[in-house]
This record gives structure tokens, sequence and C-alpha cells, in this order.
């Protein structure tokens, strides 16, 4: 490798390309995957969308990457989906944490792609059993992956999930790939 650093700037480039590519390939199948099963939320407040978007990813995990590939890994669906969603769209993924159960309780009857996603996952049931499931989706803790950490922590966890990707370097994979 050049001394002058030249080749190493090309290498990243590269590699800053590629994983942008591929974010967009994920994002684009994420949506392809929603919009199959008409659960495309188009809710006029945005921030409500948010709120749901951790159980819309937890469903792709589910059905999109075998739970064996998972467990060959040691890690868990739970985990996947969170670093899936913190690369994917991290500040879905910081809003779904912080909501008012009362106000969603109220309001989540009005959204007819709510209803659909609900009844299609969880079939036919009375209006408040519709709500009481809604509540039962959201998770301020994205399934326990961040248990026990304040807001502020659970804001820096999905950030670094983010940065991870994007501060990589050739540098550190050449490291990573001589440590024996």
């Amino acid at each position: 490798m050049p001394q002058d650093g030249s080749q190493g700037f090309k290498y990243q480039a590269i590699y800053k390309n590629f994983l942008t590519d591929f974010r967009n390939f994920l994002i684009e199948s994420i949506d392809q995957y929603l919009l199959e099963r008409n659960w495309r939320f188009k809710f006029k407040n945005p921030d409500f969308k948010h709120k749901f978007f951790p159980i819309l990813i937890m469903q792709y995990v589910k059905d999109n990457i075998p739970e064996e590939f998972i467990h060959n890994f040691g890690s868990t669906r739970e985990k996947v989906a969170f670093i899936l969603g913190s690369f994917v769209q991290p500040k879905s993924v910081i809003h779904s944490l912080n909501f008012d159960k009362d106000k969603i309780k109220a309001n989540c009857y009005r959204y007819p792609e709510l209803l659909l996603f609900v009844m299609s996952n969880f079939g036919q049931m009375s209006k408040e059993a519709f709500k009481t499931k809604v509540l039962s989706l959201l998770t301020d803790d994205f399934f326990g992956v961040l248990k026990k950490l304040d807001m502020a922590k659970k804001k820096l966890k999905i950030a670094d999930i983010y940065r991870y990707f994007y501060r990589f370097s050739i540098e550190k994979l050449q490291r990573f790939v001589e440590n024996k």
C-alpha cells in the first residue's frame, strides 16, 4: 500500500459506496416486504409511524432470516432486528422508544393500516382487545435488547451501531485479518 495514503482513501471510498448501496438495498427490500403485505403505514402523524417500526422490522427478520442462521452466529432475532433497524433507520428506532400509551390507545383505531397489520398477524378481535394488542406491540427497550438502559444510553447504542458501519476503515480491516 502506498505511503501517501491515497490507496487507503480509495478503499475507504469504495467501502462507503458499497455500504450505502447495501443500506439502500435493505431499505428497498423492507419497503417491498411491507408493501406486499399492505403494511405500509401512512399515518398523518409520522411520529405515530415510528412507534411501530420495531415490530415491522422484527416481522421482516422473522420472515426473511432463518432462525438457524441467526443461532449459528450466537445471536437472537431481537438483536438482529435491533442492529438491522439501527443501521437502516436509526431515527425511527430512537423515536420508537419514547411514547405515550394513552395517546396511542385513544388514536390507534383510526388507522386502517395498523388494524390490517394486527388482524392479519393475530386474527379478529374486539375493539378493546385490539387496543390492548397494539399497546403490547410497543417497546421502549426494543424487545429487551436495551433493557435497563436510560434513554441517553439507548440513543447512544443506536447511534454507535450506525457509526460503526460508517467509520470502518481499511486499517481496521487489515488489523482484523492479520490478528490470529
